[in-house]
């Protein structure tokens, strides 16, 4: 707030609840989810946008190592830090994707579970034209067919159709 952004939430922890994703639903559909930029900050940037992922529109702001949104921000004036979400922030599964393809690198198992996290992140889209936008993005970047992609995700609708 601060910094000159005005709508701001603290999820008070690492871990973002159902509650505050209720609350944050009541306001807006647009949200930035920023952590530190660390390896724990981006995992929990990745598990934060599979939770609130749901009709929502998210995007992750990456920062650089070893910073974090309060020592970020006071090391840059209010324009700077708007400037740098403005260049920085990505959609989440473009982030999701960049990310675990940095993990998986060469080994084909995990390779194998990055795709099957990727689906479970667009399974949850209700918008089946964003749906299908983020399909077929993923296959070209991931190398796979969109066939694959959408077997995949029909499996996970089915499985939580099922447990719900």
């Amino acid at each position: 707030h601060q910094a000159g952004i005005e709508n701001v939430v603290a999820s008070s922890g690492t871990s973002l609840t159902d509650g505050q994703i209720r609350l944050l639903q009541d306001f807006t559909n647009n949200i930035t989810v920023l952590y530190d930029g660390d390896a724990a900050g981006t995992e929990q940037a990745c598990e934060a946008s599979n939770v609130i992922a749901e009709g929502m529109n998210i995007k992750v702001l990456p920062l650089p190592e070893g910073e974090d949104p309060d020592s970020f921000v006071r090391s840059h004036r209010p324009e700077e830090f708007q400037q740098y979400i403005e260049a920085h922030q990505i959609d989440f599964i473009k982030f999701q994707e960049n990310h675990l393809l940095e993990e998986a690198q060469r080994d084909p198992i995990k390779r194998a579970e990055m795709i099957t996290d990727v689906v479970r992140s667009i399974s949850v889209i209700p918008n089946q034209i964003v749906r299908q936008m983020y399909v077929s993005e993923c296959a070209y970047m991931l190398g796979v067919s969109e066939a694959l992609i959408i077997n995949e995700i029909n499996k996970q609708v089915s499985q939580t159709k099922q447990k719900g």
